[in-house]
């Protein structure tokens, strides 16, 4: 049986029969190219509104980033909406927080609705060792509130800090309740299976020409 590339998560995964392999003609209304979390999650919306759909993944479902990556399921970008906002204006920083809100509510949503076991884990810790990143996550808390209507992220103070995490360094945290982490190998083939279920066909070691 074919196997993922050796990682954690091909190791804590069920091994998964493998799919076939495209051979011949075969007619369908959308032609998906890669068995990632998008193209699967593409497959399965499309094959939900009642469109003949066939997924083309050159390895296996999950083969690729999506199916070994960090996994953090976190809203907003990694600069933060305050230099996001002096980069791309306030509008556009707006519109990029709110499709993240938007990607992680869709998320759980496909998780509960297909009951895709995935390991998923709700919340996420910043924590500070310096002073000055003290200020920025205060300041990142503080924005979140006034301009983001985010009141699930706050600020975790060193007290409470130190009886979450075994550590003494760490001066100050935030935490989001409304991230999370999950098992991304687990996830996509869990998305995918879906699609199947929806009517998409997916055929792996199907390379698109």
């Amino acid at each position: 049986m074919s196997t993922h590339v050796d990682s954690w998560y091909a190791s804590s995964t069920a091994a998964v029969p493998p799919r076939p392999t495209l051979e011949g003609d075969l007619d369908a209304d959308v032609c998906v190219v890669g068995g990632g979390i998008a193209g699967c999650s593409t497959a399965l919306h499309l094959a939900e509104r009642g469109y003949r759909v066939v997924l083309l993944e050159s390895e296996l479902i999950g083969w690729g980033a999506s199916g070994r990556s960090g996994a953090q399921a976190i809203t907003g970008v990694a600069c933060g909406q305050s230099k996001l906002e002096s980069l791309v204006g306030a509008g556009d920083a707006r519109r990029i927080w709110d499709m993240t809100v938007e990607a992680l509510r869709l998320q759980r949503e496909l998780i509960d609705r297909h009951r895709i076991d995935c390991d998923y884990v709700a919340g996420q810790m910043h924590v500070a060792l310096k002073p000055r990143q003290e200020r920025e996550l205060r300041e990142e808390v503080e924005v979140a509130h006034a301009r983001y209507a985010h009141d699930s992220l706050r600020m975790v103070e060193r007290d409470e800090l130190q009886s979450l995490v075994a550590s003494e360094r760490y001066i100050a945290g935030t935490y989001d309740s409304s991230c999370g982490h999950l098992h991304p190998l687990k996830y996509t083939l869990g998305v995918a299976a879906a699609a199947e279920r929806a009517g998409a066909k997916i055929f792996e070691r199907s390379r698109a020409l």
